[in-house]
């Protein structure tokens, strides 16, 4: 058996409400929009390339390969918004699909407990949320006390395409939270099939 896997990244119109200058990235037959700005790897094992050029990366990074290193053979992309200058990361993106399994839909995402919660990570939200036509699940996930992750949010939307579920997982230092929530909606919003 031979498997194709194609990777595009290209410069297509963008959807109503997503920025012009924002870009597209398209794998396992999904694609994304995501802000101009950030560093995009398909391969689980260059995501500390990303931040080659960053000055002071930070837990963010520790926290988006530890994420990664849960289910590297289910990644589709990750990515990182580097600070100004290049010093620290803004924000990072992690998009995984799986095979849904059968019957399951958004609610019982969040009440079955199918999110391994990533070590020094506590869950405070779990609800439904609409973003655009359909439901997504949506857990809110912060950096423990006393943990090297203390100042770090995290959200995670469940989104169900066809028979499959791709958890999009954004993560941001709490205080940038409220402000950068809402391009996190937009990109998931806009996570379709390629």
């Amino acid at each position: 058996m031979v498997t194709l896997f194609f990777v595009f990244t290209g410069s297509a119109k963008p959807p109503p409400g997503v920025p012009s200058d924002w870009k597209k990235y398209s794998a396992n037959q999904l694609s994304i929009w995501l802000p101009p700005d950030y560093q995009v790897t398909y391969d689980p094992k260059e995501v500390d390339k990303l931040a080659s050029n960053i000055k002071k990366p930070g837990t963010q990074l520790d926290a988006l390969n530890k994420l990664v290193a849960m289910n590297p053979q289910a990644m589709v992309l990750s990515g990182l918004q580097p600070g100004p200058k290049e010093i620290g990361i803004v924000s990072t993106c992690n998009l995984i699909t799986e095979d849904m399994p059968e019957g399951l839909n958004a609610d019982d995402l969040m009440t079955s407990g199918t999110l391994e919660t990533p070590a020094g990570f506590t869950i405070v939200d779990r609800s439904v949320v609409t973003l655009g036509k359909r439901n997504v699940g949506q857990i809110v996930l912060q950096g423990n006390t006393d943990t090297k992750f203390e100042q770090l949010e995290d959200i995670v939307y469940f989104i169900i395409i066809g028979d499959r579920v791709s958890p999009l997982t954004f993560g941001c230092d709490q205080n940038d939270f409220d402000r950068l929530e809402p391009v996190f909606q937009k990109v998931a919003t806009n996570l379709n099939p390629s």
